[in-house]
């Protein structure tokens, strides 16, 4: 029975990742539900980056720039070339690096 879920979550991953993408287009109210998408998503393969990278965005857009840090660098560690990961990595560190600094 296990085995049976777990087919069926590896089968959903990419709806999922879908879902999060029409909650993101929803902006503000649906960035919650966008980041239970993804998270789901990364809770099923570890390795998507693609559901890393959105939920980078989202941690950006909600202004919790340490997420969106932590996401953008765990992209980039996997594959530096994506998209335009290095630059908003670098952009965030850039202008909220003070917000870090007073985070205990």
């Amino acid at each position: 029975m296990v085995r049976g879920f777990y087919a069926w979550d590896v089968t959903t991953a990419p709806i999922r990742n879908e879902l999060g993408d029409y909650y993101l287009a929803q902006e503000p109210p649906g960035l919650a539900d966008a980041i239970v998408q993804f998270r789901k998503v990364l809770a099923i393969d570890p390795g998507d980056l693609s559901a890393s990278f959105r939920l980078g965005k989202v941690y950006q857009w909600k202004r919790d720039w340490k997420a969106a840090l932590d996401q953008y660098a765990r992209v980039y560690t996997a594959d530096p070339s994506w998209e335009n990961v290095a630059a908003l990595y670098n952009q965030v560190a850039r202008e909220h690096a003070d917000s870090f600094l007073t985070q205990t």
